[in-house]
């Protein structure tokens, strides 16, 4: 039971660095693109 547990919060641990990590990637990605647009001056 104790080991199901420790499993358990590792797997929310791994979910959230991952989840974390995809936030950050979009947010780089959008800050790029926005970047893109003005330097092509589409603004």
């Amino acid at each position: 039971m104790v080991l199901c547990s420790q499993n358990d919060f590792y797997l929310i641990q791994l979910t959230r660095e991952w989840l974390f990590a995809l936030a950050f990637m979009t947010l780089v990605g959008e800050i790029f693109m926005i970047e893109q647009v003005i330097a092509t001056g589409w603004v």
